[in-house]
């Protein structure tokens, strides 16, 4: 969500930034380790599941719609002799390409599956929510560039960029159904809590390296090699014992050596 949430505020503006700060700000590390976890996916409401799975798809088509649509304008490309075709040709290919690689990024650290299952993950996931939100973009596409302001505005105005946002917020419309089957199916993840701790049970350790940033377990400590022979017993430190801890005779006598005098207690 580090990309989609700026993403989605380039066409929902202020709306994206309320949601934000409304529900994907408590996904933040900080706010999960403070707050002890993410909210749990099946007490949200269905609208907030499916918001965060179209805006997934929905920044893949707003960047590759961007690149597109520039592209078509440097090149002057057309198809049928329309710049309109050779506009939704390149901005479904640019989508599709951006949100695979979006989807796989997500699956995979999830789900834990290796690069072929992934991409293949990733296919599933994301064709049929851009190709519903391409639908509704296009549709967008076509009623303003030739119904109300035809023969067609110019990519450099502003107000074209501006029907362009209308337009991809009715794409974001169109591919919730999508997204609502896709997520019901499993084919897309949903927003999962990780699992929870037992604040009593934390070491201060395991404190301190959650402040730091640091996360897992301690290592454990390394066992010590076993010699196969017992350590040496302390001598006794009585000056008027003539036998070590062991209860063995010392072999030099008392505990202090020949040439020493204990001292006189006055």
């Amino acid at each position: 969500m580090n990309l989609v949430c700026p993403i989605t505020a380039l066409y929902w503006d202020l709306v994206a930034l309320w949601f934000y700060f409304r529900h994907d700000r408590r996904t933040l590390p900080p706010v999960i380790d403070r707050e002890d976890g993410m909210p749990d996916p099946d007490r949200l409401s269905g609208w907030n599941v499916q918001s965060k799975a179209v805006s997934h798809c929905g920044a893949s088509c707003t960047l590759g719609d961007i690149g597109a649509e520039w592209l078509v304008y440097a090149l002057a490309l057309t198809i049928a002799g329309k710049a309109l075709f050779a506009d939704f040709a390149l901005d479904f290919t640019f989508a599709w390409i951006l949100g695979i690689v979006f989807q796989y990024f997500t699956i995979v650290p999830m789900r834990d599956i290796g690069r072929a299952k992934g991409v293949w993950a990733a296919v599933k996931a994301d064709t049929l929510p851009i190709l519903a939100f391409q639908l509704g973009l296009f549709l967008g596409m076509w009623v303003y560039q030739n119904l109300i302001f035809s023969p067609g505005l110019p990519k450099t105005t502003a107000t074209y960029w501006m029907m362009m946002q209308l337009a991809m917020i009715l794409g974001f419309f169109t591919a919730m159904p999508v997204n609502a089957w896709l997520v019901r199916t499993g084919w897309k993840e949903k927003m999962r809590p990780p699992a929870r701790r037992d604040p009593a049970r934390v070491r201060p350790r395991d404190r301190a390296d959650s402040a730091l940033g640091r996360r897992g377990p301690l290592p454990a400590p390394r066992a010590e090699k076993w010699t196969g022979t017992a350590p040496a017993a302390p001598r006794s430190c009585d000056p008027s014992a003539g036998a070590t801890a062991t209860g063995e005779p010392d072999a030099e006598g008392p505990g202090l050596p020949a040439d020493s005098q204990p001292l006189e207690h006055v």
